[in-house]
């Protein structure tokens, strides 16, 4: 007798547990949903932070008129009749590989946020057979770990951008 009082307190109790483990869980969803929203948000702010850093740093010394010279297609380098030298290019193209490689790589800055800010300057960089002559021209005095993979992934993600110029990603393609 005293045993079947001990076993329907013990199912009372087991089953207070499991209705508060309900309770619990069901009010504790929207707090998880919202933790996840606020992950996300910090993600996306981080990207932007740091994608400004880049802006900035672009904005800085000569790399304006070496983005305005890629973007209207005319050289770069004094030895192809530009105005850079080859140090100021290789500055330029390191804010890049920095972006890419440490930065991209490593996920702190979204694809598609990259993509927003920048494939049209990845496009003018790498689009370009000067820069890639050159790229390669450093990477061969310097080994291949220079700007390693730096056109493969720049071709990565201007291909997943829909508005890309297919004259742009062939070029791209056949340095890769």
């Amino acid at each position: 007798m005293e045993a079947q009082h001990y076993n329907k307190q013990l199912s009372g109790i087991a089953l207070k547990l499991g209705i508060l483990a309900s309770v619990v869980t069901i009010l504790g969803l929207p707090i998880a949903i919202s933790q996840l929203h606020d992950i996300l948000d910090a993600k996306l702010n981080r990207s932007i932070d740091l994608l400004n850093n880049y802006d900035l740093q672009l904005s800085l010394g000569t790399n304006p008129e070496i983005r305005y010279a890629l973007e209207d297609g005319r050289p770069v380098l004094i030895t192809n009749g530009g105005k850079f030298t080859e140090d100021q290019l290789g500055d330029y193209i390191d804010i890049y590989a920095t972006m890419l490689g440490d930065t991209y790589e490593n996920n702190l800055i979204s694809e598609s946020a990259l993509c927003d800010d920048q494939c049209y300057y990845l496009e003018s960089l790498f689009g370009n057979q000067e820069i890639l002559t050159y790229v390669k021209k450093i990477q061969n005095a310097e080994g291949p770990s220079v700007w390693s993979n730096l056109a493969q992934e720049a071709f990565r993600i201007i291909k997943s951008d829909e508005g890309a110029p297919s004259s742009t990603l062939r070029l791209l393609s056949t340095q890769t």
